[in-house]
């Protein structure tokens, strides 16, 4: 070899040694495969989100990357492929190595037979064999690890929860990479059945008739602890306990019946809350409340509430009672007094109701029945008037929220149907349906976009005596911001729209931009009032604290306002 070529090759070497061990990081890109596999890759290769790792600068990039392939391999076969061709290639730039990966995955395996045995008491269980019967995987489908131990997981989670607290899989797996078939054997053993036993309760606060109430199983039904989590978390998010904590005795199973102990805490007997709003248009809002969580020991309960501001002041109490199942059903009866000044009229009003409730788990049913008296007047249409109502009223909401409090994403819809007869205790007839509507959406991490309707519709027979705590009006912080609060209307329909834009500024302090737009009026096709505006919002432990200066845009020469909130976002 020519002296020069030597040379040549001697400087090379040199180059290429010094680079593969000055170098600082190799970063993985991978090309062929979905997203899922490569998550998988960069798991299994201990690969961050930056897709980067260091090298050690005793270690070559040879070395760093020496069982790569292997790994890989091994990471690719739980997603049905055990022959992938993987070919790789290095290129150093920028004091860093670039690790490029092109995979064929080549013939996925399919499932050529699969056998699922049950065997043991639970042999002929009907949910057992139900789930059997519709199994999520079948000859002919792709082998894939996930989706086998999800069916299997699937097939021991009902065992257990039928009461076969003692199983065990005898599986057995065979995979034949030349002929890319799967072989699957599903042997499920079931051991003895066994049942719900003695419930005890060891705490005292409430009497043994109301706790036994909350229990949503009975004694001999077989063993679940799927239903006994599902009790814990309804205690546990209902208004009687603050902490509950249910443990099966299984080291003390008798004739195999499992005890069941249920510990559990309360919240405080007499709680009391404080409420605080301000906008520049209507002045400060204050409101109280006070609940007297334990009246008895069988549940019931007492809730006051107090409200004042230039618009709305009232006085309200309830108590309750709690029903069959104390944590879904609730009766109540209750009074109010209430002082309603909106720009358009003065109203002193006094109510008495009574009613049931009921909570699902995303819904919530209510029906109450209402004595009103309502000495109101308004202004373009003196003089003033007395009115009374005797009316049923059904409301019904769904919801469904990640959280209650501080949401990322979630909708609530609410329905609010009301009527009454002049034959029955009534100044005059009608029939009133509002709909209103929240929804919460978080396309980023850092972004919330809030939607929001208000639709109501009235008919009614004597527009003059319908009280006007009963009519439809807009404006404020919870409806058109730049407006205060009530100032829109009085009307019998009602159409109000938002759309509100929140981006993280940092932590949980969010920046908001808004647009709002509707009315409250008589007649459709009134005009539209609009309000727009600019805010910051808190996401707290009580809820988000909002803080929003908004302008009217549809009334010229009105100022800008300053309005400020606090509470859960869903209620």
């Amino acid at each position: 070899m020519p002296f020069r070529m030597k040379l040549l090759v001697i400087v090379t070497t040199l180059f290429i040694t010094s680079t593969t061990y000055a170098a600082q990081s190799v970063c993985y890109k991978f090309y062929g495969i979905n997203p899922e596999i490569e998550k998988n890759i960069f798991i299994s290769l201990k690969i961050d989100n930056t897709h980067c790792i260091k090298v050690n600068p005793k270690t070559s990039i040879q070395q760093t990357i020496k069982q790569d392939k292997k790994i890989i391999k091994k990471a690719i076969e739980p997603y049905g492929y055990f022959n992938p061709v993987i070919q790789r290639r290095l290129i150093y730039r920028n004091n860093a190595w670039i690790a490029s990966y092109q995979i064929f995955l080549g013939t996925s395996i399919q499932i050529s037979e699969l056998q699922i045995e049950l065997s043991g008491p639970g042999q002929f269980n009907k949910n057992l064999l139900d789930y059997i019967h519709q199994f999520p995987m079948k000859r002919g489908d792709i082998f894939t690890v996930s989706n086998y131990l999800n069916a299997q997981h699937k097939l021991f989670s009902i065992a257990r929860n039928q009461g076969y607290i003692k199983v065990d899989f005898q599986n057995k797996i065979t995979i034949n990479p030349k002929q890319h078939t799967a072989v699957i054997h599903i042997h499920l053993v079931t051991g003895n059945r066994y049942y719900f036993g003695n419930v005890n309760f060891k705490s005292d606060v409430y009497a043994a008739s109301f706790l036994n109430r909350l229990l949503t199983f009975s004694r001999y039904q077989p063993f679940s602890s799927k239903v006994l989590g599902q009790l814990q978390q309804a205690m546990e998010n209902s208004y009687y306990f603050k902490s509950v904590i249910i443990e099966p005795q299984f080291d003390h199973i008798t004739k195999q019946q499992v005890p069941i102990d249920i510990s559990y805490t309360v919240p405080k007997a007499k709680t009391y809350e404080l409420g605080i709003g301000y906008g520049t248009l209507t002045g400060p809002r204050l409101s109280a409340k006070m609940s007297l969580r334990r009246v008895t020991e069988t549940g019931q309960h007492f809730e006051a509430e107090a409200k004042l501001s230039s618009v709305l002041s009232y006085l309200s109490g309830n108590y309750y009672i709690p029903g069959k199942n104390p944590l879904n059903e609730t009766y109540f009866m209750g009074a109010n007094v209430k002082k309603f000044q909106p720009r358009a009229g003065t109203s002193v009003s006094s109510t008495l109701s009574g009613g049931y409730e009921m909570k699902q788990t995303y819904t919530r049913e209510s029906m109450t029945v209402n004595y009103l008296i309502d000495h109101f007047k308004i202004f373009s249409a003196p003089p003033p008037q007395t009115s009374h109502l005797f009316y049923p009223d059904l409301k019904f909401i769904v919801y469904n929220a990640d959280n209650i409090v501080n949401p990322s994403n979630g909708i609530a819809t609410t329905f609010d149907l009301s009527g009454a007869s002049k034959n029955i205790l009534a100044s005059t007839s009608y029939a009133q349906l509002n709909i209103h509507a929240k929804l919460i959406v978080s396309p980023l991490s850092f972004s919330r976009i809030i939607f929001r309707t208000d639709l109501g519709y009235t008919t009614v027979q004597q527009l003059s005596v319908f009280p006007l705590t009963k009519r439809f009006f807009a404006g404020g912080v919870d409806s058109i911001r730049g407006f205060a609060d009530s100032s829109i209307g009085p009307g019998r329909y009602l159409e109000v729209g938002s759309i509100e834009y929140q981006n993280k500024i940092h932590g949980n302090v969010y920046g908001a931009v808004f647009y709002d737009i509707g009315t409250a009026a008589n007649h459709f096709n009134e005009r539209l009032n609009r309000g727009v505006g600019v805010g910051v919002v808190y996401q707290s432990m009580v809820g988000p604290i909002k803080l929003y200066l908004a302008k009217a845009l549809s009334k010229s020469g009105r100022p800008n306002s300053i309005e400020f909130s606090a509470g859960p976002e869903f209620s």
